[in-house]
């Protein structure tokens, strides 16, 4: 999460408005359909999730906050004859040389030293965590690209939970391994900004760019959230309390474009440096403007993956 600025202003020589970054991955839900006989699919996303609870590791290199592991999976299962499978942990033959481990479903525990087309019954109901526990001999290791390899657990049974998920469990173990990470990192996530004195026949606005660095090709993509007006979401409300103008909030732009509230923009759909072009200028309301302050509050999501 990016550091939070506040900013002040007031409608006859400044404007004042709150924006909070947040810096996040794609957030999903999976599920799992079974049919009677054998039926499987293929789930390509990416899921963010923050290294420092997954990754158990002395020498893990993870110098910025806001670093996450972008993981790939692959999803297949089926019920036959009131056996639940899942299949394909690990999309390669078999795990790199020298890893080995385990993962564990209710009473059931499998060994991962080799890794084809995985498929376990699973008989003891549908409810649970599945544990993964990996570890690695001492050598160097890009995460991510491993990562990029393993796959996730979605049980399913057509007669009683036809959409089922269950929560995932990874720890990875090491012994002297060094392992490194690509990322993304966003620079200037917060501005102070000044607005000129209110003129409605005067374009006010006033730039905000916001770099994204990654050091991986992403799909790099933003939304704004606040409390916007009812009848142009266009618009996020004035709430500077006593003292406010009357009848003006702050709308923001990108690529000149009006940014509406929670819909989400498309930066670019595979980059290594990205900017955000926004801009914020005073929007006017139905009614008569009266001086005072104003002070708009937004949520600024930047979602790469």
């Amino acid at each position: 999460m990016n550091e939070i600025k506040y900013w002040k202003v007031n409608i006859i020589s400044t404007l004042a408005f709150l924006l909070i970054c947040f810096f996040s991955g794609e957030s999903f839900a999976l599920t799992c359909e079974t049919q009677d006989d054998r039926s499987s699919f293929t789930y390509t996303a990416s899921s963010p999730f923050l290294i420092e609870r997954y990754i158990h590791s002395s020498n893990f290199i993870n110098s910025s906050g806001n670093r996450v592991v972008v993981m790939s999976f692959y999803v297949s299962c089926w019920n036959v004859d009131g056996a639940i499978y899942v299949n394909a942990i690990y999309q390669n033959p078999s795990l790199p040389s020298g890893v080995y481990g385990t993962v564990s479903f209710g009473n059931h525990t499998y060994s991962m030293n080799h890794i084809g087309m995985y498929n376990t019954p699973i008989f003891d109901g549908l409810s649970g965590t599945v544990k993964i526990e990996l570890t690695f001999p001492p050598r160097t290791l890009d995460l991510n690209a491993f990562l990029a390899d393993f796959m996730r657990f979605m049980i399913g049974d057509d007669s009683t939970k036809r959409n089922a998920s269950f929560p995932i469990i990874l720890y990875i173990h090491n012994t002297n391994a060094d392992f490194t990470v690509k990322t993304c990192d966003v620079n200037q996530g917060s501005q102070t900004i000044t607005l000129p004195d209110y003129d409605e026949n005067i374009d006010n606005r006033v730039p905000i760019n916001i770099s994204v660095n990654c050091n991986y090709s992403s799909s790099l993509s933003f939304s704004l959230s606040g409390r916007t007006d009812g009848s142009d979401q266009s618009i996020y409300l004035n709430s500077a309390g006593n003292g406010a103008a009357q009848n003006l909030g702050v709308s923001f732009y990108y690529n000149g474009s009006k940014v509406l509230n929670n819909h989400t923009i498309k930066v670019s759909d595979s980059t290594t440096n990205g900017i955000i072009n926004l801009s914020a200028g005073y929007a006017k309301m139905p009614g008569v403007v009266t001086a005072g302050v104003v002070m708009a509050k937004a949520t600024l999501t930047i979602t790469y993956n």
